[in-house]
């Protein structure tokens, strides 16, 4: 029977870091967009959704091996 690996303290912190830059880059990129375009908070907000969604599909895709 094939052991699961255990999740440690090293990937935990890494996951965090993912997400932590996927949502500061997504909303430093609306806040830039919308100062560029004039139209705060419109990118912000998409920035902020787009940063969410792809933090959580990559941190999901990291952790998937772990729950199986």
């Amino acid at each position: 029977m094939e052991q699961r690996p255990s999740l440690g303290l090293w990937e935990l912190v890494t996951l965090g870091s993912v997400m932590v830059a996927f949502l500061v880059g997504g909303v430093g990129l609306g806040l830039w967009l919308d100062a560029h375009f004039d139209t705060l908070p419109a990118f912000t907000l998409a920035g902020l959704g787009i940063g969410i969604v792809l933090g959580a599909l990559v941190s999901y895709r990291r952790i998937r091996h772990y729950l199986n």
